[in-house]
């Protein structure tokens, strides 16, 4: 038997330091017959030790009372001398002071007596059988009483003291934690201290969980079929995990017993086997896999005909375990389920194929392949007409029709008409073929429509997308009928031209960037074109046009705090300018005149706080720090808004402007419209539409709003994506709350959405987004990065 005490030297020196710090009942004087406490020790001591009393006639003490003792009295007082008396210390003892009685009183100490416990485990059983949750384990030793919790092997496998079968002195009869595992055990007192079994005769063998067998293993149907699980101990399983990691817990199980579990398989679980966990996080796992059911014997039936926005009806078996259907191209619509069958709308974007059907176990079906019905083109008159005129296309199907296009990619609207589409013909239309569009890309040429030539200035042969036009410049087209040109409109703002037979020059705006509009406009009408345009990737604002000297620093330029209104830190000042001589420098000065620090300018002298200009040059650029900003736009001389005072030698400044780093492109990545409903429709965002998105652009919505309307971002598992920064986002429903009457709503793509959004996947297409809400109607989806 292995015990622990403490060292005799230790013990020593606890007696010498209890000596050195006993406190008696009395100042120290000559006391005569009187009785007197000095001082007793050990303090903390062990009971059934003994403790010494010191005073001065303590001959005359009859009893000695200890804390929770009865007084100590005759011949269990052993008396060394006058000045010593010694008594054993009593199990029942507890802290406290000590009191010694005499005739005529008695004298209490001022230190309180405390004692010292060194707990041990001397064995614990049973150890020779496996015992399980439930059984009681008997734990031997020392000074038990002092504990306050046992800790057995395995997951937080804690029994506290108020549920000890019971406890004293000498034994803990305590049950098995359901959590604990095959192990030692450790007792724990109320100071944390701890003591452990011996690894060698004190391991307790705990039964876990086995499982033996599941039936049935074929076609099981999630959330129908029963299966029961055998083994030993199953009572002790906490849970049980299917394929696809699919969690069915204890409230979930229709029956468990030590040797059997019931449930119904989840209705999303996969093929595979089965895990069994227990309460102390030990597994078993089936040697068998189940296998899930599939829809089967799948047939189609079109009562309309296979045409985008008619019913499909799908017929087979177990079709009530599809979760998700597709159109190729990954176009998902929903659809709806009753009588064993599944009724779905053609999705307008839904092209020939076969349907894909997600089953809830993960697997994906196909149907046959369908051809989706087209529109017919039987004739088109009249064959030849003047701009402004009207051409209609008879034919069937042409209700699919969603916009025509002229030659030279001129896009005019339709109304759908089954049989018959009336469209004006553009001012700037040229002879050619119009074409039909489909919402799913599929394009239908007519026949030749020749169009005699426009009457209002036009361009005969439009610049294609392949055309060099570039923000800020200037692009040169042939033009007929230019005697009728009064004025040209960029986006709707008129810029300026210049005619020399045939050419017409126009300047283009900086702003200008991607799909733009062109006007021509006419004395007697207008011609409208597309044009692609480079962005210029910058805005730049002249905010002085003032010619100025500065001399040898006697004249100065002065720029106003409203050329700064907007204008970001990282924008740059240019200065357009002339040396006209060696040594030419220039100085930013506040509106008091105090000289600003541009120290990341390479030519910056830090000593003079000057800007040495470079011989030659034309022009200079200095970067507007947020230090720069808050400052020019701060500091005030009480009289003008100035906010900078450009001082300077050898140079000449023309112009100076302002640049501002482009706004963002706008790239439209869904033209759908799709009303959301009451949360029961959705729209689709893929993968590919983020590709090169980086964190920081925005995700724009282009909307109709209802009462209340709100959204959720949701991945491609159906899991709602947080939008912490926004302010009108629900943490508790995951969802947006959209003001109001609002035709826009915009949301920052932060790294932790984008990290989510494409990684995220389904198994079977390559969704990004889910857009789901309600009250709203989403009519396109652009990034603007």
């Amino acid at each position: 038997m292995k015990k622990i005490f403490y060292n005799h030297l230790i013990l020593l020196t606890l007696c010498l330091l209890a000596s050195a710090s006993f406190l008696t009942s009395c100042e120290k004087e000559d006391a005569g017959d009187q009785v007197v406490l000095e001082a007793f020790g050990p303090n903390p001591v062990l009971r059934e030790g003994k403790i010494k009393i010191i005073g001065r006639n303590l001959d005359k003490v009859t009893a000695v009372l200890l804390p929770g003792c009865e007084d100590i009295t005759g011949s269990d007082i052993e008396r060394i001398s006058k000045t010593e008396i010694r008594v054993v210390v009593p199990q029942s003892a507890m802290e406290g002071r000590i009191i010694i009685k005499f005739a005529g009183g008695e004298i209490t100490s001022k230190a309180s007596l405390s004692f010292t416990e060194p707990f041990f485990i001397e064995s614990v059983a049973p150890t020779d059988a496996t015992i399980r949750e439930g059984d009681v384990v008997t734990i031997t030793g020392d000074y038990l009483w002092n504990i306050t919790s046992v800790v057995f092997s395995g997951n937080e496998a804690l029994v506290d003291s108020a549920d000890f079968v019971s406890q004293d002195r000498k034994t803990i009869v305590v049950k098995v934690h359901r959590g604990a595992v095959t192990g030692v055990l450790k007792v724990v007192d109320t100071y944390g201290n701890e003591y452990y079994s011996n690894p060698e005769t004190g391991v307790l063998n705990i039964a876990q969980p086995v499982v033996t067998g599941i039936t049935p293993l074929e076609n099981v149907k999630g959330g129908t079929t029963e299966v029961t699980l055998t083994g030993e101990n199953l009572d002790l399983v906490l849970s049980l995990t299917f394929g696809g990691n699919v969690v069915a817990d204890t409230a979930s199980f229709t029956s468990q017993t030590t040797d059997e579990i019931k449930l119904i398989v989840p209705f999303t679980a996969q093929n595979g086997t089965v895990l069994a966990t227990a309460y102390s996080n030990e597994t078993s796992e089936t040697a068998d896999a189940l296998t899930m059911l599939v829809p089967d014997n799948l047939s189609l039936a079109a009562p309309d005909g296979y045409k985008a926005g008619k019913n499909i009806i799908i017929s087979g078996n177990n079709l009530d375990l599809i979760t998700e259907i597709a159109f190729n191209d990954n176009v998902k619509t929903d659809f709806t389920y009753a009588d064993s069958k599944i009724t779905v709308v053609i999705p307008t974007m839904a092209i020939d194929g076969a349907i894909k059907l997600k089953v809830a176990s993960g697997a994906t079906l196909e149907t046959d392949v369908i051809t989706l019905v087209k529109p017919n083109v039987t004739n088109l008159a009249p064959t030849s007409v003047n701009p402004g005129e009207t051409v209609t296309i008879t034919g069937t199907n042409l209700d699919l029709v969603t916009k025509i296009t002229f030659a030279h990619n001129i896009e005019v609207p339709v109304t759908p008409s089954a049989t018959q589409i009336t469209v004006e013909v553009p001012e700037n239309a040229i002879s050619g073929a119009p074409v039909l569009h489909l919402a799913n890309g599929t394009r239908l040429e007519c026949s030749i429509l020749t169009i005699l030539k426009p009457t209002v200035c036009y361009i005969p042969d439009p610049p294609g997308p392949a055309a060099d036009i570039q923000a800020g410049g200037v692009f040169t087209v042939e033009v007929e009928n230019a005697d009728k040109l009064t004025d040209v409109h960029i986006n709707g703002e008129p810029v300026k031209f210049i005619y020399s037979a045939p050419k017409l020059y126009i300047s283009v705006p900086n702003n200008a960037d991607g799909n733009t509009q062109l006007k021509l406009v006419s004395s007697n009408g207008e011609a409208v074109y597309t044009i692609k345009v480079t962005g210029a990737g910058q805005k730049e604002t002249v905010i002085s046009n003032e010619l100025v000297d500065l001399g040898s620093w006697t004249n100065t330029v002065r720029l106003y705090k409203e050329g700064f209104e907007g204008v970001p830190a990282g924008s740059i000042l240019k200065f357009y300018l002339t040396t006209t001589a060696a040594n030419a420098q220039i100085a930013l000065q506040d509106a008091n005149w105090a000289k600003l620090d541009v120290p990341n300018d390479p030519n910056f002298d830090s000593q003079y706080q000057t800007i040495n200009i470079p011989e030659g040059s034309t022009t200079y650029e200095i970067t507007l720090t947020q230090d720069i900003l808050n400052t020019i736009l701060s500091v005030e001389d009480g009289w003008s808004t100035t906010a900078i005072i450009v001082g300077g030698q050898n140079v000449i400044i023309s112009k100076v402007s302002t640049i501002v780093k482009g706004g963002l492109k706008e790239t439209v990545i869904s033209n759908e419209s799709v009303d959301l409903g009451s949360w029961t429709n959705s729209l689709r965002l893929y993968k590919e539409s983020f590709d090169g998105v980086h964190a920081g652009a925005i995700l724009k919505m282009y909307i109709i709003t209802g009462e209340n309307p709100q959204f959720a971002l949701q991945d491609a598992n159906w899991a709602k994506v947080a939008i912490p920064d926004d302010p009108n986002f629900d943490l508790e429903w995951g969802s947006v709350s959209v003001p109001a009457d609002a035709t826009t709503y915009e949301v920052v793509l932060t790294q932790a959405i984008l990290d989510v959004i494409l990684t995220v996947d389904d198994g079977w297409s390559t969704t990004a987004i889910i857009l789901g809400g309600q009250n709203m109607t989403i009519n396109k989806v652009s990034i603007l990065q």
